[in-house]
């Protein structure tokens, strides 16, 4: 059965009204170039509602449901989807093998920082650099603890989605819901620029569909080892290999995170302590406003150190933590010079 006959009997199995049916028939016909993406993602979606629901994207506005949508925005507008549960998991390994300290962990056999936080309005001015963005920034994670995280990233500007980490099926739900996502940008707008932050291979077929819909498509990611070859990385994804041909003009970009940790992610919480031993050296901050500093005061003051970030307040003291004498030395050094209004000691 070829694409054409799948996608008509579709269409009439479905039970879309008179109205709906017609619209699609009109959109396919003004569109056949995407009969065949859209019959390729259709047993993507499990149930005959998400079916419908998909389908009825590619030709629904909110004030006009039965409409035929026209592509809208521009080809110098950038899209920005983030995979936070990828991000989030895999941060913890690159900062603790990038700066040598956190658990260890037996099964993946590298050093992990479960102090981890991401400073998502960095990860948004880094990749955006200074380009037009198309909406909203998209970030599909799991429910947060009490810790009013989402509310922080909604206030970066970010539309939020979250689902309960505990649930079986977690990590598929976020990747279908970032697909989804992005099938809706892929089909109503103008191609341009669709970005994506994410480490795994489930997004192949909304990626090689953004490529052939003539997307231009950059790819964030975390490098557990900055040694290993480009091409690796790009098969890791499991995407086709004809779209690293550097010839090919729909080359996708790929970049790591790895040289920005310092700028896109911090520590906050106390030290775990194995059998009460410290192998952190800490400084102990109060006085001069400190204890209404934001994260992105704090952030400002460790960029000034050139250090990585981590720190933890309680009432009105803050720790900070440091790798070694060097790193403590250079920290009080530039309290001296640059917040003399500020109280400092070792402990």
């Amino acid at each position: 059965m070829d694409a054409l006959t799948t996608l008509r009997t579709e269409i009439n199995r479905l039970g879309f009204t008179p109205n709906e049916q017609d619209s699609l028939r009109k959109y396919f016909t003004e569109n056949v170039e995407k009969i065949n993406v859209v019959v390729s993602f259709l047993p993507d979606y499990e149930t005959d509602d998400e079916k419908r629901g998909y389908l009825k994207s590619l030709i629904s506005t909110p004030d006009q449901p039965n409409a035929v949508r026209t592509l809208s925005g521009s080809e110098e507008n950038l899209y920005i989807f983030i995979d936070d549960s990828n991000l989030y998991i895999e941060g913890k390994y690159v900062i603790g093998e990038l700066e040598k300290m956190g658990t260890f962990d037996y099964k993946r056999r590298q050093l992990r920082f479960d102090q981890l936080r991401i400073d998502y309005g960095q990860i948004l001015r880094t990749i955006q650099n200074r380009r037009t963005l198309g909406s909203d920034p998209i970030v599909v994670g799991s429910v947060p603890p009490a810790d009013s995280l989402w509310d922080l990233v909604q206030a970066e500007g970010f539309y939020v989605k979250t689902f309960p980490r505990n649930n079986r099926g977690f990590e598929k739900m976020v990747d279908v819901q970032i697909g989804h996502y992005m099938n809706q940008v892929l089909f109503n707008n103008v191609p341009a620029i669709l970005a994506l932050i994410t480490g795994d291979a489930d997004y192949k077929p909304v990626l090689e569909t953004a490529v052939y819909l003539g997307w231009k498509v950059e790819i964030y990611f975390w490098n557990t080892a900055d040694s290993l070859k480009l091409l690796r990385e790009k098969n890791a994804l499991g995407l086709s290999s004809k779209l690293f041909d550097p010839n090919n003009k729909s080359n996708l970009a790929f970049t790591s995170l790895n040289p920005y940790y310092k700028i896109i992610t911090y520590g906050y919480g106390p030290e775990i302590l194995y059998y009460g031993v410290s192998n952190m050296k800490i400084l102990q901050l109060s006085g001069g406003n400190i204890s209404n500093w934001k994260t992105k005061e704090m952030m400002k003051f460790f960029d000034g150190t050139g250090l990585f970030g981590w720190w933890y307040r309680k009432c009105d003291l803050t720790w900070l933590y440091f790798q070694s004498p060097s790193d403590i030395q250079k920290a009080e050094n530039y309290i001296r010079n640059k917040y003399s209004q500020i109280k400092f000691m070792r402990i």
